[in-house]
């Protein structure tokens, strides 16, 4: 598992609520930060782009911020997935906060060749009617 570049790919549509709060939560994982990059893919309309290029975030292997253009979601995923170089991408919400455990639990089976996709528990900042 050492040796695996990790793409975190982290679409941030209009979260200038909740960017700084997701970072901080990928700041704290318990997994070698420089085998590790983070992609985020931010807009530009809102303070989304500005808080998430101030983050420091020197101790993984690569940082890059993206203005995210024209489209929707699947598209900001496309362009972060373009300039990964991981060989697992992870796609992460950015109103969500990880546990520090969250990475290795989530690419583990994959690693152990048990999976070729997995999906992760999550903590989201945000509540709906759905979650009651």
């Amino acid at each position: 598992m050492d040796d695996i570049l990790i793409s975190i790919i982290v679409p941030a549509w209009h979260e200038e609520k909740f960017i700084i709060s997701t970072l901080d939560s990928l700041k704290k994982l318990d997994y070698p930060f420089k085998r590790c990059e983070i992609i985020v893919v931010a807009s530009a309309d809102d303070r989304t782009y500005e808080l998430a290029k101030q983050q420091d975030l020197s101790k993984f292997k690569k940082y890059v911020i993206l203005k995210q253009g024209e489209g929707d979601k699947n598209s900001a995923l496309q362009k972060g997935i373009k300039v990964s170089r991981g060989k697992i991408i992870v796609l992460l919400d950015a109103d969500t906060i990880v546990d520090k455990e969250w990475l290795v639990e989530l690419i583990s089976p994959i690693i152990s060749g048990k999976a070729v996709c997995v999906n992760g528990n999550f903590f989201p900042l945000t509540r709906s009617w759905i979650d009651d």
